[in-house]
């Protein structure tokens, strides 16, 4: 058994080139014509360890397959990812709190993305905890510093800005506000 640790170390490290070389010798010695495996003296072995030997192909195939599902599943693991993200922010703007409310209400108000508050501001570091907002940078000036209104909750409290205690119910959305400067608090 321990001249098989080497070999098992290498494919324990999933290089999918040696899966593929061993699937690939295990077909050879498996469905190889009984002609072709004597001429290369390894009959005796295919016929001796058939099972060990069908074993690695399967082993082999198995890994290759879950290491393609894995490379083919990734964007579709990210877009429902984004998926649940969005489903928890509207979830949490149906919940938001009076103060919170003012705070996004600007956002929508202004028709802006982007506004100045103080970091250590409380209701600003719930969004930002929650998702809602995201801090720009890491430089502030006079006026503050900048946060964003996330896409998912941009566009869900444009298409209902009574959840800001705005009225009018839903009103078309318009995906590019104007660009200015942002009005400090």
């Amino acid at each position: 058994m321990t001249e098989l640790v080497p070999w098992l170390d290498l494919i324990k490290t999933g290089s999918l080139k040696v899966a593929f070389l061993f699937c690939f010798g295990a077909l050879v010695l498996l469905f190889s014509p009984d002609g072709w495996i004597q001429r290369m003296g390894l009959l005796g072995f295919r016929n001796g360890n058939r099972a060990n030997i069908g074993f690695a192909l399967l082993a082999c195939a198995g890994l290759l397959l879950f290491e393609l599902l894995v490379k083919l599943g990734a964007p579709f693991k990210e877009q429902g990812m984004g998926i649940i993200r969005r489903f928890r922010i509207r979830k949490r703007c149906q919940k938001l709190a009076p103060n919170e409310q003012a705070v996004l209400q600007s956002y929508i108000e202004r028709r802006t993305r982007v506004q100045n508050f103080d970091r250590r501001h409380p209701v600003v570091l719930v969004l930002v905890r929650d998702g809602i907002l995201v801090q720009i940078g890491d430089v502030g000036d006079f006026r503050g510093w900048s946060f964003q209104i996330d896409e998912a909750a941009w566009k869900y409290l444009n298409d209902n800005p009574e959840m800001v205690g705005l009225p009018g119910g839903s009103r078309p959305r318009q995906d590019e506000p104007p660009v200015g400067p942002p009005v400090p608090e």
